[in-house]
């Protein structure tokens, strides 16, 4: 697919939307979609990678490479790796991360 958006809401009711440049779905059946920059957008947050792995039925996003985390307070974070719950709206990662705001900056491995 070229140019693939998925939406749903978050438990709380808030819209997502998970789009991305091309996507293949790795099989008829399967709810696995390999995603090519990825971009991941609800509420405030805004969450882009190189690469990506939606699961459709349970509504999360793996992502990879260049990971870059934005939301509307100013606060910018970088890392190789994060993981979006989009049902939660939460973005959990356990590699290294990097980032700047408004309050200053942090870096942690």
């Amino acid at each position: 697919m070229l140019n693939p958006r998925f939406s749903g809401r978050t438990v709380g009711g808030a819209q997502y939307d998970v789009t991305a440049a091309s996507a293949v779905r790795r099989g008829l059946q399967s709810d696995l979609i390999d995603l090519a920059q990825p971009v991941y957008v609800a509420r405030d947050r805004r969450v882009t990678a190189e690469t990506g792995l939606y699961n459709q039925s349970a509504r999360t996003v793996e992502l990879n490479g260049n990971v870059t985390f934005t939301d509307a307070s100013g606060n910018r974070f970088f890392s190789t790796h994060a993981f979006v719950d989009a049902a939660e709206n939460r973005v959990v990662g356990k590699r290294a991360i990097r980032g700047e705001g408004p309050l200053g900056s942090v870096r942690a491995d």
